[in-house]
């Protein structure tokens, strides 16, 4: 017997790979649109995923701090919530890890 089970999270996941930020929980969406529909998005897996819609999304830091991500697609499928880099970089922000921390800060 095989046995598939997915586990979601609200957790936002820095993607260095991702050319899209997406969410699978509408709940989080400040304002949303309904997807064209048939549209799908290709994973990291190869593997294709229905997009239900996309949007606005706050996301919020351990350090109190808040980040505003547009265009936001809504793919419940997914089972992590993913930040695109390529995206943060083309809206200014500069990315340092360092150690266990993400810092972001602002181009001038």
């Amino acid at each position: 017997m095989n046995i598939a089970t997915t586990v979601q999270s609200n957790d936002w996941w820095y993607d260095s790979g991702a050319t899209i930020h997406v969410c699978n929980d509408k709940n989080l969406f400040k304002d949303y649109e309904i997807a064209t529909e048939g549209q799908k998005v290709l994973m990291g897996n190869a593997n294709t995923a229905t997009v239900l819609g996309k949007g606005t999304v706050e996301v919020h830091f351990t350090s109190g701090k808040k980040l505003l991500l547009t265009n936001v697609l809504h793919v419940p499928e997914i089972r992590k919530n993913l930040v695109s880099a390529a995206l943060l970089c083309k809206k200014g922000l500069k990315t340092v890890i360092e150690s266990d921390k993400l810092i972001f800060t602002k181009s001038d």
